[in-house]
């Protein structure tokens, strides 16, 4: 079992394609390429922490792994709606260890 981290997925976002990853023709390709990229390395025993703005919740169904969400500033629904994909949801930093905090920030 192995640990891994993202942040900024921004699946579902339009805009993140017109003005930082243009190198996609379409949000359904950024959010497939985000998908297969990370399926390829977590596997489904793993754990998937995600730093924080996220985007779409859709895509986290089809994503490998247990996954630990730090929110970030542009997740803003309702804490319920995060913990029906889940299985933590953080809104603030927290402590990995005595030396090591995942953030947002």
């Amino acid at each position: 079992m192995s640990i891994y981290v993202i942040s900024d997925l921004h699946a579902g976002h339009k805009g993140i394609i017109k003005y930082e990853r243009t190198q996609f023709l379409s949000i359904e390709e950024h959010d497939e390429f985000i998908v297969q990229s990370i399926n390829s390395v977590v596997k489904p025993t793993d754990t998937l922490y995600i730093l924080g703005d996220i985007g779409s919740v859709k895509l986290i169904p089809r994503l490998n792994g247990r996954k630990i969400l730090l929110r970030g500033n542009h997740d803003k629904e309702h804490d319920l709606v995060y913990l029906g994909y889940f299985a933590e949801v953080y809104n603030w930093p927290i402590y990995i260890a005595k030396n090591i905090v995942f953030s947002h920030e």
